[in-house]
């Protein structure tokens, strides 16, 4: 062992030994080019699953909406924000409104709703999220609507109140989805 570490010293100087191994612009690159090769393939996929759909974004800007399963993105670029395409429901407990007749009710209105999966990105442009969604058309126009539709109601009419409720309802929010 004694004789390889005097040969070592004898046939490298060192000044040039060090400075013959790797360049230090070298190692950077190298290491640069290592961590890119194993980040960038976790960064460049994307799955969104049954009862979504993705929003694929290219710096802010609908590039398409995703289908469940696996997908790709280029990294640093591309964004994928997914929609809820699944029922969901908002619930108002003790809303109060009067008949024509002017006879207070207090209920609870239950709206439900799902998003097509066709105007995923419809949706996403107008509303952003599924909670501006409900924010916007179902928690701010449902107690007016609410109290408009039931003071319109006669006192023999009553029975009919749900059905036509939901009739109206769905018209309403449809149109103003459409609207936008």
């Amino acid at each position: 062992m004694t004789y390889s570490h005097t040969l070592l010293k004898e046939d490298c100087h060192e000044s040039t030994c060090f400075n013959n191994l790797i360049s230090p612009t070298k190692s950077i690159a190298i290491v640069i080019g290592v961590l890119a090769v194993v980040v960038l393939p976790f960064l460049s996929y994307y799955t969104v699953n049954e009862g979504e759909r993705g929003i694929l974004l290219r710096y802010g800007k609908i590039v398409k909406v995703a289908e469940p399963g696996l997908g790709f993105k280029i990294p640093f670029m591309e964004s994928v924000e997914k929609i809820s395409t699944r029922n969901q429901a908002v619930v108002y407990q003790g809303l109060q409104a009067y008949s024509r007749d002017q006879q207070p009710a207090q209920m609870t209105v239950s709206v439900s709703f799902h998003i097509k999966p066709s105007e995923a990105g419809a949706v996403y442009t107008t509303y952003n999220t599924i909670e501006s969604l409900k924010e916007r058309l179902i928690v701010r126009q449902l107690p007016t609507n609410w109290r408009t539709f039931s003071g319109n109601i006669p006192p023999l009419a009553r029975y009919k109140i749900v059905r036509n409720w939901c009739r109206i309802c769905k018209t309403r929010c449809a149109k103003r989805l459409l609207a936008r």
